[in-house]
């Protein structure tokens, strides 16, 4: 047997067919227009699709759109019986192949197999051939790649009847049967249907002359179905032998006599113009069949054509062989296989040479389709059509000529349209009307009449929300639409990402639209917006339009969807037109126009039912599903077949059950409960791998026959599809096609039938999530029990569900999908199983998608399982570190260790955590806030200083203001940003709730605007200083309903009703004739008070005015009256804060801290309660009940409880707090200057939520944070200390915040354990030096000396004084250089001896230079041989000294003068070589420094190395080669690297996310690179670079700054943890990483040490004294 592939069969020489030539550009777009509109995959030209996309993204919606699906969708066309093997091992081991491979691409893979599983009832209504031509086109539409493969080989296959012939071609054949039998077999089974024109005659369904045909019985059944193919066979040749005598050699009797496989191959190849690239024919020959006996003629005819038939089968099949198909098909897409024959046919099972045949097939059948898809795929990707925004415009585009094609009437409704659209108005139009009304037609009308009416080159950019994913997310519609708006008026410009942005950068890209091209946007069913970004409140609608812009929205009237009672608040009633229900001229007019365009007519009687169904029902959406069934009518149809319901709902019943009728029950109910049950609709893969999961299903389906694989057969659910054509719809979802409902009545009338109840529901989404869990695929085999009992398991060959496929290509439907189907199944184990415990899911779909994707997923969960502890811990933990995952989602493995406490609580996610899959730097223990505790969220938002706050009455909204002139409104329970409201104005200063929490007020520089809290949208603008007025602007809010506004204005206070927008009463105080703009003012009710700190002697005032009285009067108090000083000096302390309850007034400042409480009406001191020096009062926050104030006391939260006359300190941050919000003193929100907002419960108080102390004292004493005394100030990390020679230890320098307690301690790296610590009082710090293990050298007052740190002890005092503060070490740390005693020169000491070796002077000794030394630095820590020192009165010179020779090297110069140039000393370097030097320097008149760079041989500058986005220079890091790294700040903040040699950029890396970075580390090797910023709050990520590929590794955000050290040769970063009073080593781990091992045994001399020691710096009785031979006293006290 040959089993390989040969070419034996002919070759095709034709050429592809020219589609015209090329025409000119200009006429292009009219052939667009006119042929495109007929075939919209004719295209393919670059310069076609080019005019074709640029048509559609500018808004012509009548163009045909060429698919654009990610599919590979190919139909397989054989004959039945004889090719069962192939298809089943194509099944079962190429197309789960195929499918991965396509899946790694990003595309689906379909097969369609019509032959495969086919029951006898499917053939019930003889649908079959036409059903395989419509799936051949839709494959020939949508394929990227392959779309025809037959299997040819000896049998012609079976040839059916045709369901319907033209009524004149029936009578002329019926004239010409000569049999009396034949005719009134002809009359019985086809009968003339009049309602179709022209009028047919159709064949009957086969149960309906043979009702035993679906028959429960199987012998009744069989007996059926032989008298069928009885039947059949008379009929047809009954009508091919006429027929040939009607037409001879006419085309037209073709249909009588051909099989329905060359039915398909004249549909999938002969027709087709150029089928070379797409389609395949693998051609089996059997070599020896001639040579077979008669007995064996049976089992033959199964696989080879006799040649003695009557109707020439075998010639039918040998002329579509060698005339049709080798003449289109070229040689490489025919694959022939000679295979012998055998007793039992082909059987691979048996017959080693067929196991052969059928192994080289698929193997062929793979490659082939591999190569092919390869091909296509790399077409689309070099096609526009494969871009996201062409996808989305298209399916609006063609969702809009299908709404349009079935369109008639409605003048009524058109005609306001159209009125608006040529008008000059430039307000919204609003489509409002009852669902069903017709709504969405109405618009698709719109937008076809809008550039007939308005202009040509209008621009029309249309949604339908809903229809799409991205319609149906506010942030995903915006950027679309920007997107569209950009590229329809010829700009690319780039398009935000971010909500806030994109609803700035709207109105901006609406300003595009011009007179010559002006835009019209619609968009559809507002209502369908999802929740996200609480898109139904239209905050980002923009209200006020552009000239030449026109905005069409529509929505449902119902109040539940939010959106009509909003547009009425916001809108005129003008702007409003109503949708009204049909009139009943208008259904009969739009009935008869539809009947025309379908080429039907109703009978009287039928055509007076469907009218008078749709008068009681007069709702376009009833119209036409009516409608849709009436067409079923023929005219023989019977009375009773032809009767309506008439309501919506049970009109779709009614279609349900006639499917039901149809194709069985459980078929039905299963499939479109799934595509109902889909979050998003489903595939038509992922329905039909669903359904051969469910074994329900299949046992009703193999009731009478069961195929060999188990499996739904495809042409099934082909066949509902096609049943329900009209509603269901194809949309995209996750980046496919999926399948759902078209109308919201038909989704609710399904989840009515179809999802009933609890248990229904359960059954089938569990379904769902075990196919996207994968449970059956990759091989697993399902059991199962038939239904006659017999129990199995068998692979369904269902797709498999990875995380991701291939390297980037993410499996976003099951990342969709899974969360929300096992929540609907009540599967909670799992959920956390399989989703929020596992690792993998939650980084990838960060990755794939967003944390708010992510964090969607936990709130519908939380909401489901409130109880549930490990979804709320898991929850919380992602909460807290929010802005890291926004940052970089890589530290979600480590933000999790660094915050889970007791792992025993989430065991399995640590356990993971662990170990991840992608590269992450973790940490050895926990140190961030862990979850269980009081900190429920952190959220970050603004770009600038947080400077505002206030929540509303029921804690249920947030509203926060930025210096960045930004204000956000946020929802508290979820941390969600519902709106951000940018450009308020200058200096937001004060924003409050107000009118009941219905709006919010915020004041700057002069004026107020006051804002709907439902949607951000602003209702109004005060400026109660005058509108000239830039003054800021405080104000208080009160009244009644806290509907007042209380403004303090030039030499008066207004009261301001915000309903009327009014001042209603004012009066005057001269208290505000100054500065009246700097007042804190407070209301409650109507009483008001103020006081003013900048105001001097009267800023201990406080001003009280009851403005409900009928002529207010201003009284005044002085809480904090002068006082003297000692010195006869008069002192004013002023009020610092202020708050106001119903009867009490209580203020407050930052020298007592105390309460000063006063009556309200009588203003007498009723009494002091008093606080804490250490308090910061300021900012007061009062609870509803007014029993609590909080405000904030530097890195806490202070608390005061009025009823029992108590303050507490509580809820510790990592930074000082700004401000504080709580409406019932324990749910507390706070803002800090590190710009988060942390959500706080202070009640909660889990012990398993406390971070353990690791500090010195608790190794001996272990204890919690919460241990400490609140007021305690803790040691802080100073410094970390790389030690020479030794990798494993560190050493830390800590200290108090005040006071001169130092600390060294000796940190094992590996362990994270300390080992030693040394004691220290030292008013200035330590300037130390490691010398080696356990030494360290520093300047103690005018003193150096060499200090043991381990012993505690001072080991060597060098001779004479410093007049510098630190030393350096130099020439392998043999040497130090430090300043000399005068402080004008440098010296050169011996670190054996401790005795002067040299001096280096900056003068002669004649001259004497007498300026001090300002700066000295050295080229390597601790082995230098240059050294850098600058002067005083000269900070432009540079004086270069070689430490070898004792010796100047040279002297640089910069350029410039000194009073308008200079350097900053601290930032220079030499470079590796110390070829050249570096300083960070600024010149005269420039706004930003750079690097000014010398060559140290020559002493000449050689270059200035400048930003070009003008950023200043941060610090700077010599690497090995002459290369520099260089940080930037200000306006750019990347870490760029310089080749000093020729002053050339040679690589930038990124930077940080939120500011620059002040910290370069390089390790040894210049290999990696650590950044990181040591004093911002707002950028605490450290991150580690690959300086090789100048790729970031991974980064880890602290919750604060830290001073971060690299040990270990550069494969740890140790970070001094605050929080804990520890290191924190981290390591990087990862698949891709090679993992660092922790050195086990420790042998080093510390482990002697066990005791804290107390170390004495300064030795007071011979500090002091002078060294007589000290070689550089004399010299400099000459000098002094």
């Amino acid at each position: 047997m040959g089993c390989g592939p040969s070419q034996d069969i002919g070759s095709n020489g034709n050429a592809p067919t020219d589609r015209g030539g090329k025409k000119a550009a200009n006429d292009r777009k009219q052939r667009i227009h006119v042929e495109e509109r007929e075939n919209p995959s004719a295209y393919h030209n670059t310069e076609d699709v080019h005019a074709l996309v640029t048509e559609i993204l500018q808004g012509n919606v009548e163009i045909k759109c060429p698919p654009n699906a990610k599919i590979v969708r190919i139909f397989t066309s054989s004959t039945f019986t004889d090719t069962e093997h192939e298809r089943n091992a194509l099944m079962e081991r190429v197309y789960p192949k195929l499918k991965k491979f396509c899946q790694e691409r990003g595309f689906e893979f379909q097969v369609v197999d019509m032959r495969w599983g086919i029951r006898d009832e499917a053939t019930d209504d003889h649908m079959g051939t036409e059903l395989c031509l419509r799936e051949i086109e839709a494959c020939q539409k949508l394929s990227s790649g392959p779309n025809f493969v037959t299997f040819l080989s000896e049998r012609y296959g079976t040839r059916l009847l045709p369901r319907k012939i033209d009524a004149d071609e029936f009578e002329s054949i019926m004239s010409h049967v000569t049999s009396e039998d034949g005719k009134e077999l002809l009359d019985s089974w086809y009968k003339k249907d009049e309602n179709e024109i022209p009028s047919v005659y159709v064949l009957q369904k086969i149960s309906t002359n043979l009702p035993e045909y679906k028959s429960d019985s199987d012998e009744t059944k069989g007996q059926a179905k032989n008298t069928w193919w009885s039947v059949s066979e008379k009929l047809r040749r009954f009508l091919s032998q006429a027929a040939e005598s009607v037409f001879r050699s006419d085309s037209r009797a073709n249909k009588y006599k051909y099989s329905v496989t060359e039915h398909e191959l004249n549909k999938g190849i002969v027709e087709v113009g150029n089928p070379d690239k797409n389609c395949f024919w693998f051609h089996r020959i059997l070599t020896d069949v001639d040579a077979q006996e008669a007995e064996d003629r049976r089992l033959l005819d199964r696989f080879v054509e006799s040649g003695d038939s009557e109707d020439d089968a075998k010639g039918l099949l040998d002329s579509l062989k060698t005339e049709k198909i080798v003449v289109k098909l070229p040689k490489d897409s025919i694959l022939t296989y000679n295979v012998n024959w055998t007793e039992k046919g082909i059987d691979p099972k048996h017959v080693s040479e067929h196991k052969e045949y059928i192994n080289q097939l698929c193997q062929d059948f793979e490659e082939k389709m591999k190569e092919r898809i390869s091909e296509g795929i790399a077409g689309r990707i070099h096609s526009e059509i494969t871009d996201p925004l062409y996808e989305e415009v298209a399916q609006h585009a063609a969702f809009c000529q299908d709404k349009c094609e079935s369109f008639q009437g409605r003048d009524n409704v058109l005609k306001p349209i159209e009125n608006y659209l040529k008008s000059n108005k430039n307000n919204t139009l609003v489509l409002h009307g009852m669902s069903g009304s017709g709504k969405t037609s109405v618009v698709a009308m719109a937008a076809k009449m809008a550039r007939r009416l308005i202009s040509k080159d209008a621009v029309v950019i249309l949604r339908f929300l809903g229809t799409t994913p991205d319609s149906c997310n506010i942030r995903r519609l915006l950027y679309s639409v920007c997107r569209q708006l950009s590229k329809a008026y010829g700009d690319d410009e780039d398009t935000p990402d971010a909500l806030k942005m994109l609803i700035r950068t709207l109105p901006e890209r609406l300003k595009k639209a011009t007179k010559e091209r002006p835009l019209v946007l619609l968009l559809d069913s507002l209502d369908q917006f999802d929740a996200e970004g609480d898109a139904r409140k239209l905050s980002w609608l923009p209200l006020e339009l552009p000239e030449h812009v026109k905005l069409i929205v529509s929505t449902l009237p119902d109040k539940e969807y939010e959106c009509f009672p909003i547009l009425q608040s916001l809108l005129d009633n003008e702007q409003f037109l109503a949708i009204p229900k049909l009139e009943t001229s208008d259904s009969e007019t739009i009935l008869q126009s539809w009947l025309k365009m379908q080429n039907r007519r109703l009978t009287s009687d039928q055509m007076n039912a469907l009218v008078q169904a749709c008068q009681q029902c007069p709702l376009p959406l009833f119209l036409k599903i009516s409608f849709d069934e009436a067409c079923r009518w023929s005219s023989y149809s019977k009375p009773e077949e032809s009767q309506l319901k008439t309501t919506v709902r049970d009109v779709i019943i009614n279609l349900f059950e006639r499917v039901e009728m149809h194709y069985g029950d459980m078929l039905v109910s299963r499939a479109l409960g799934y595509v109902t049950a889909g979050k998003n609709g489903l595939t038509e893969n992922e329905l039909e791998d669903i359904l051969s999961i469910d074994d329900d299903v299949l046992n009703d389906v193999y009731q009478y026959w069961t195929p060999p694989i188990r499996r739904l057969p495809p042409l099934l659910w082909v066949r509902i599809r096609a049943e329900l054509s009209s509603y269901l719809v194809d949309r995209g979802a996750d980046g496919v096609r999926v399948v759902s409902w078209y109308h919201r009545q038909f989704k609710e009338a399904a989840q009515q039938r179809y999802l009933p109840d609890q248990k229904t529901r359960q059954l089938i989404h569990a379904n769902i999530a075990d196919f996207f869990m994968g449970k059956w695929a990759d091989g697993k085999k399902k059991p199962y029990i038939s239904k006659q009992g017999v129990k199995g398991e068998s692979d369904r060959l269902v797709a498999s569900q990875p995380l991701v496929f291939g390297e980037d290509s993410y499996n976003l439907r099951k990342l969709s999908e899974l969360p929300y189907h096992l929540m609907q199944s009540e599967q909670l184990q799992s959920l956390k199983d399989n989703v929020f415990l596992y690792l993998d899911w939650l980084y990838t779909k960060m990755k794939a998608m967003s944390l708010r994707h992510v964090f969607d997923d936990f709130r519908a969960a939380s909401a489901k399982y409130p109880d549930d502890t490990d979804i709320r811990l898991v929850s919380e933990v992602l909460q807290l570190s929010q802005e890291a995952l926004l940052i970089d989602p890589n530290q979600l493995a480590p933000q999790i260790l660094a915050r889970v406490v007791q792992t025993k609580k989430l065991q399995a996610l640590v356990s993971q955590a662990q170990n991840p899959k992608f590269t992450c730097l973790l940490p050895s223990f926990p140190f961030l806030t862990p979850p269980g505790g009081p900190l429920l969220r952190v959220v970050t938002g603004h770009r600038d200083n947080m400077m505002g706050l206030d929540i509303s009455c029921d804690g249920k909204l947030a509203i926060t203001a930025g210096a960045d002139s930004s204000v956000k409104l946020w929802d508290v329970e979820s941390g969600y940003e519902l709106k951000s409201l940018e450009d308020v104005g200058l200096e937001v200063n004060n924003l409050k709730f107000c009118n009941g929490d219905k709006h919010f007020a915020v004041s700057f520089k002069g004026a107020i605007n006051i804002y709907q809290s439902s949607n951000g949208s602003q209702v109004a603008r005060l400026c109660p200083d005058g509108e000239s007025s830039t003054a800021s602007v405080p104000f208080a809010v009160g009244g009644e309903c806290s509907e007042k506004l209380f403004v303090p204005c030039q030499g008066v206070l207004k009261m301001i009703d915000l309903k009327s927008e009014t001042t209603v009463k004012e009066v005057t105080d001269d208290f505000l004739d100054e500065r009246y703009w700097s007042c804190y003012i407070q209301a409650k009710g109507y009483v008001v008070a103020y006081y003013n700190t900048l105001l001097g002697r009267k800023m201990n005032l406080l001003q009280v005015v009851d403005m409900s009285a009928e002529s207010p009067a201003v009284r005044t108090i002085e809480p904090y009256p002068k006082t003297k000083t000692p010195g006869g000096v008069f002192q004013t302390h002023p009020i610092n804060a202020l708050v106001i309850t119903d009867d009490r007034i209580i203020v407050s400042n930052m020298v007592e801290n105390g309460l000063k409480i006063y009556d309200i009406k009588t203003l007498e001191l009723l009494k002091f309660i008093e606080g804490s020096k250490r308090d910061m009062s300021a900012r007061f926050y009062l609870t509803q009940d007014m029993r609590f104030i909080t405000f904030p006391n530097k890195g806490r939260v202070c608390v005061w409880d009025l009823n029992t006359e108590t303050r507490s300190n509580i809820l510790e941050h990592p930074f000082p707090i700004y401000n504080t919000a709580t409406i019932d003193g324990h749910n507390i929100v706070t803002i800090g200057i590190d710009n988060l907002m942390r959500i706080w419960d202070r009640r909660r108080d889990d012990p398993d939520a406390r971070l353990p102390r690791r500090d010195w004292q608790s190794h001996k004493a272990p204890k919690t944070a919460s241990d400490d005394d609140d007021e305690k100030e803790r040691e802080l990390f100073a410094d970390l200390w790389q030690i020479p020679g030794d990798q494993r230890h560190i050493v830390a320098y800590s200290k108090q915040r005040t006071g001169d307690d130092c600390a060294v301690t000796v940190w094992d790296t590996a362990t994270c354990k300390p080992i030693s610590r040394t004691s220290v009082k030292s008013p200035d710090g330590l300037r130390w030096s490691i010398l080696d293990k356990n030494h360290a050298i520093g300047v103690v007052g005018q003193r150096i000396k060499i200090i043991d740190f381990v012993t505690g002890k001072i080991t060597k005092v060098f001779h004479g004084k410093t007049g510098g503060e630190w030393a350096s070490l130099v020439k392998n740390r043999t040497e130090i250089v430090a300043v000399t005693q005068g402080g004008r020169n440098l010296k050169i000491m011996d670190v054996a001896s401790g005795k002067p070796l040299a001096i280096l002077r900056h003068g002669t000794t004649e001259s004497r230079h007498s300026s001090p030394v300002a700066y000295f630095n050295c080229d390597s820590e601790d082995n230098g041989r240059n050294v850098c020192s600058i002067l005083e009165d000269d900070l432009l010179t540079w004086y270069i000294w070689d430490v070898n020779t004792r010796s100047l090297k040279c002297t640089l110069k910069a350029p410039g003068t000194p009073d308008k140039s200079s350097m900053v000393i601290r930032e220079s370097t030499f470079s590796s070589n110390c070829t050249y030097f570096c300083c960070k320097y600024k010149e005269n008149k420039d706004i930003n420094t750079d690097v000014a760079v010398w060559n140290t041989l020559s002493g000449q500058l050689t270059h200035r190395l400048k930003h070009e986005k003008q950023g200043s220079v941060s610090s700077i890091v010599p690497m090995g080669d002459d290369k520099l790294l260089v940080s930037y700040c200000e306006k750019a903040t990347d870490i760029v690297l310089w080749n000093l040699s020729n002053g050339e950029r040679l690589e930038r890396l990124p930077g940080h996310s939120f500011r620059h970075v002040d910290k370069l580390l390089l390790t040894s090797d210049y290999r990696s690179l650590l950044s990181y910023q040591s004093f911002s709050a707002k950028e605490r990520e450290f991150i580690i670079w690959d300086m090789e590929t100048r790729a970031k590794v991974a980064g880890f955000t602290v919750e604060e700054n830290s001073v971060i050290q690299l040990a270990q040769d550069g494969n740890v970063v140790v970070v001094g943890a605050n929080s804990i009073g520890s290191i924190v080593s981290f390591t990087l781990h990862g698949d891709d990483v090679t993992k660092f091992e922790m050195p086990k045994n420790d042998s080093s001399i510390y482990q002697a040490a066990g005791k804290e020691i107390v170390l004495e710096l300064v030795d007071p009785d011979n500090d002091e004294k002078d060294d007589p031979d000290d070689m550089d006293s004399d010299f400099d006290s000459d000098e002094d």
